[in-house]
């Protein structure tokens, strides 16, 4: 989901993001472009559903560009971090992946 609400660091439009997106490999199946959405409250509007819901059920607030990761398994069950690397999450998503 690309998000213009951190220093408009992403004003373009959904086909100019997946097109740059493109021309730095990353392409499906590992990566799929979503629509441009607010991940947060702010100015420039509510939070996309699927952003409030996982802030809402997790207490996590999304106070930057990659500030926050959120977890779901194939039950359902999300968790949310705040402050981490992707990387310390790694040992948590192999285990989710081998549930």
């Amino acid at each position: 989901f690309p998000c213009n609400q951190f220093l408009c660091q992403e004003p373009a439009g959904r086909e100019s993001i997946n097109k740059g997106a493109l021309a730095r490999r990353f392409q499906p199946p590992a990566m799929i472009m979503m629509d441009k959405v607010n991940v947060s409250k702010g100015m420039s509007g509510d939070a996309h559903p699927v952003f409030k819901y996982l802030c809402e059920s997790t207490k996590t607030n999304i106070g930057w560009n990659f500030g926050a990761y959120f977890l779901v398994s194939k039950t359902g069950e999300v968790q949310g971090f705040a402050g981490v690397t992707p990387e310390s999450l790694t040992d948590k998503v192999s285990d989710l992946c081998s549930a």
